[in-house]
């Protein structure tokens, strides 16, 4: 079982790498979250109506937020508490959507994805900023 969330973690993980490099549209981003999230976690119909909403939502949320956004390091220190903030209180509303939406076991699957998902993008950037003091040098 830890094998195939490591797998679909994995997959999603490119997918949405992929994502970022074909620019796709709200509408594509929901349906592709919601078909790999189907496979993952077994959705049924309902589920997957809910589920589509919700990423649609979040995916015109990011584009819009992509569109106003100052790089980091132009941000004050103010700015940045803010959208950490917000990042913090969208990624908290998330989670209770999902769980209302989801039965408990495929709560704890998204929840265990959610959570390797984030410690492989925290190693990424790990690595890549060790990669770019190692070229400014």
């Amino acid at each position: 079982m830890r094998k195939l969330v490591v797998v679909l973690i994995v997959l999603m993980t490119f997918s949405t790498h992929a994502q970022k490099k074909m620019n796709l549209t709200a509408e594509q981003a929901a349906t592709l979250q919601t078909k790999e999230m189907t496979l993952r976690l077994e959705l049924n119909e309902q589920q997957q109506k809910k589920v589509y909403a919700l990423a649609k939502e979040r995916a015109e949320k990011r584009e819009t937020m992509r569109k106003g956004k100052k790089g980091r390091r132009e941000m004050s220190e103010e700015q940045r508490y803010e959208a950490k903030l917000a990042r913090l209180d969208s990624q908290i509303e998330m989670q209770g959507k999902m769980k209302n939406i989801l039965n408990e076991k495929q709560f704890d699957l998204w929840k265990d994805g959610m959570q390797k998902r984030k410690n492989g993008m925290k190693k990424r950037m790990e690595k890549e900023k060790g990669n770019r003091k190692g070229k400014k040098s």
